[in-house]
């Protein structure tokens, strides 16, 4: 779980996000310096304001009103074209990316690129064992401030700028998009933005002062959605069909995917799971009409969240329709992509697979259908003694499932490297065992996360290039053991998966003498 660490960069930037917005013929250059109070999304005046916008909270047996649009009260299907390309095998050697964690396309500064990240992206990019790829993030309310208005002047600046650091050989590009708008942006209706069961709006990195967090299941937000991704995607396949190698949707408030959360509703800190579901009320009419009753009301306590009974089916249900919009809106966006282009589309979700994805997130639903949709799937794990397996597991899984049709990649950030929690030198005899072990497991994209030091990122190009020189290939697969497993036993238990993992003779405890296992997931959910 990295949003503890990620939060702090989003409400670094976003404190001087401007709201003026311009045409896509018209660049807006400034320069803005302020200093910071990296707790302003605790701070007394913030709660405040978030109060104000919170909505009737939800009583658990509340008769929900039905809408008039859509007339049936369920979230309205887009039929989308054929697409170009659904399942491609797909091959490649190891690749080492650097993310831009954050906003790091800033729509304006001269060079698109926010300043933050600029020189992490120059180090880690220039020189010997310089990365293969450069993965930037923006929002769609920054790209898309108002109906007609689409910022690709920003988009040519950021990416001619990644690409002039080595101009002979420069990096691929890859863009991840996050479905979330400026703060109060009022094209969203009241009753379509995201609210948790006390009506609480989404906060922390999500905090209501910069952002609009729309419903999965809102009508409006699908539609200027859709509409663009039909002024994006198409842009980018036509300018930019060789640079760009995969791009990416995450909803969540840490950049990887699942249902935004509330925290600090309940005085609880942030990262804290404590507000979890979606009960604006167009997500409970959708339900309400789809399954015959109303959403259970999992509460917001102090505190992480442990309401999810699934001994009870009201609360299966909820966590069905709640997994269902996680893939729902990243599947949209997949869709789109294949329609207007040739590009890869990645998936990213943390922590696969623990509680975080199976009662909090509830990306943990939509696994199996986004592994059956994706081309790169982007998995994050603590790379800790304890947990360092998930990573393993991850890739175990993916073979497992659609065996060399699927990019396993990995991330590192500070925190996994043997840092004092995030400062000074890297254990580099860790970073080269684990970089191999994975390797040979068969994951073939290598993430940089979150913030660096020139130090650090010196030392792990010394890294990428020991392991480089051992031209480490992955095990074969055909002799290894396979588990199949019901995607349904979630219900039963969060880690269901290591569980898998662990009856063909791995041992968590053990990850550099884990052997690759097939883990072949059958989805029985949706």
């Amino acid at each position: 779980m990295k949003f503890k660490k990620l939060w702090l960069l989003w409400m670094l930037l976003a404190s001087v996000v401007t709201y003026g917005q311009t045409t896509v013929q018209k660049t807006i250059t400034r320069t803005v310096t302020v200093e910071v109070d990296t707790n302003v999304a605790s701070k007394v005046w913030v709660r405040e304001y978030i109060q104000r916008f919170k909505l009737t909270p939800v009583p658990p047996t509340e008769q929900v009103p039905q809408i008039k649009n859509p007339p049936t009260g369920t979230v309205p299907a887009i039929i989308l074209p054929p697409t170009l390309s659904e399942t491609p095998t797909v091959n490649q050697q190891v690749k080492y990316i650097v993310n831009g964690t954050g906003k790091s396309i800033d729509f304006n500064d001269p060079d698109g690129i926010s300043p933050n990240v600029k020189q992490r992206i120059k180090l880690f990019v220039q020189g010997e064992n310089g990365v293969d790829a450069v993965r930037l993030v923006f929002n769609w309310g920054d790209y898309n401030p108002s109906q007609g208005v689409y910022k690709n002047e920003g988009l040519i600046r950021a990416i001619a700028w990644v690409q002039s650091l080595r101009p002979n050989n420069p990096p691929k590009i890859r863009l991840l998009f996050v479905p979330i708008l400026q703060g109060n942006d009022g094209r969203i209706p009241r009753e379509e933005i995201q609210v948790d069961a006390n009506g609480n709006l989404m906060d922390c990195t999500y905090n209501s002062l910069f952002t609009t967090v729309p419903s999965y299941y809102s009508f409006k937000a699908m539609v200027m959605l859709n509409d663009c991704y039909d002024a994006l995607i198409p842009f980018l396949a036509q300018n930019y069909a060789n640079d760009i190698e995969v791009l990416e949707l995450a909803a969540g408030q840490s950049e990887e995917h699942g249902l935004p959360y509330t925290a600090q509703g309940a005085g609880s800190d942030c990262g804290t799971y404590s507000g979890i579901g979606d009960y604006s009320v167009c997500a409970r009419n959708a339900f309400k009409m789809q399954y015959g009753h109303d959403l259970p009301n999992v509460g917001v306590t102090q505190g992480y969240n442990w309401n999810m009974n699934y001994s009870d089916v009201h609360y299966r249900n909820a966590a069905l329709f709640w997994g269902k919009g996680v893939f729902d809106v990243w599947d949209r966006f997949r869709a789109k992509v294949k329609q207007h282009s040739s590009f890869a589309v990645g998936a990213v979700v943390a922590d696969l697979l623990n509680d975080q994805g199976a009662k909090w997130v509830f990306h943990g639903f939509a696994l199996p259908k986004m592994i059956e949709k994706c081309d790169y799937f982007y998995h994050t794990y603590n790379l800790s003694s304890s947990e360092w397996h998930g990573n393993l597991l991850g890739t175990d899984l993916l073979e497992g499932t659609r065996p060399q049709q699927i990019i396993s990649e990995i991330e590192y950030d500070p925190h996994d490297c043997g840092t004092n929690n995030g400062f000074g030198p890297i254990d580099e005899a860790f970073c080269e065992q684990s970089l191999s072990k994975i390797i040979q497991h068969g994951a073939k994209g290598i993430h940089f996360s979150m913030d660096w030091d020139e130090g650090q990122i010196l030392a792990w190009k010394r890294v990428m290039g020991k392991v480089k020189a051992k031209n480490l290939q992955p095990i074969s697969r055909t002799k290894a053991p396979t588990i199949e497993v019901k995607a349904s036993e979630i219900f039963n238990s969060s880690y269901f998966l290591d569980q898998a993992w662990r009856s063909l003779g791995n041992k968590t405890s053990l990850p550099f003498e884990a052997k690759p296992v097939n883990i072949r997931l059958i989805n029985d959910l949706f």
